[in-house]
């Protein structure tokens, strides 16, 4: 429906396979504490719609009691919310939220003016994509005003890859917060990173690659190479 997915209080999500297609995934209005868990082994799980209540993001776990744990499949988050330029919001606390694999694609589309990232929570992989419409940029930002959420823009952690595409020249703009590497990140011809005053840190234990074929805005601000074992190879 135009409501989209919507979890209760204490409801359950579970992907293991197949595929899933909605216009949003968010909690719904109803007072209390929210303890909703989403969790995903395999499958692919679409968030591509262009209705549903405007106070959430397309993909939204924003409360801190809920849980979000991720060890596989598929999630693709397109259109983010116009009014709050709500792309993906997970706000759970540390000891509510546990990520082993899986990928995330952020997909640049729809009406908003960006397409925002705010997350307490690490993503496996993660690739910023653009198939057009008007928002031209993925960006670290708060979501929201509901009362109870998490509404602060929250740095970003990626565990494994980071992929930004060339394709309709996407941008990730950092908006100086801090973004964590633990494996390989690449910025493909035409796309762009905009690090702003942030700090880039490599912090995985392997060999990590650094491939820059597209720009980065004014220049990496701070990089951090933290590696107990390793190298970091640039490209």
């Amino acid at each position: 429906g135009n409501e989209g997915s919507v979890i209760r209080l204490e409801g359950q999500y579970i992907i293991e396979g197949g595929i899933f297609t909605t216009t949003k995934f968010r909690p719904s209005t109803e007072p209390g504490t929210h303890r909703g868990s989403f969790t995903m082994t395999g499958g692919t799980f679409n968030a591509t719609g262009t209705t549903s209540n405007v106070a959430y993001a397309r993909f939204s776990l924003p409360f801190p009691d809920q849980v979000f744990i991720m060890s596989g499949g598929t999630i693709n988050v397109s259109n983010p919310q116009a009014t709050i330029n709500g792309g993906i919001h997970i706000g759970c606390n540390a000891s509510n939220y546990l990520v082993t694999g899986g990928t995330f694609n952020a997909i640049l589309s729809g009406t908003a003016a960006f397409f925002n990232i705010s997350s307490t929570a690490p993503f496996w992989d993660l690739n910023i994509t653009r198939t057009g419409g008007t928002p031209t940029t993925v960006r670290l930002a708060a979501i929201g005003s509901v009362v109870n959420t998490d509404q602060t823009a929250r740095p970003l952690t990626v565990l494994h890859d980071f992929t930004i595409d060339g394709t309709n020249s996407p941008v990730f703009n950092a908006n100086g917060l801090s973004v964590a590497l633990g494996n390989d990140f690449t910025i493909n011809s035409g796309g762009t990173y905009t690090p702003s005053a942030n700090t880039t840190t490599f912090n995985g234990t392997g060999t990590q690659n650094f491939a820059n074929n597209g720009t980065i805005t004014s220049g990496l601000y701070n990089l951090t190479i933290n590696k107990t074992s390793g190298v970091l190879l640039f490209a």
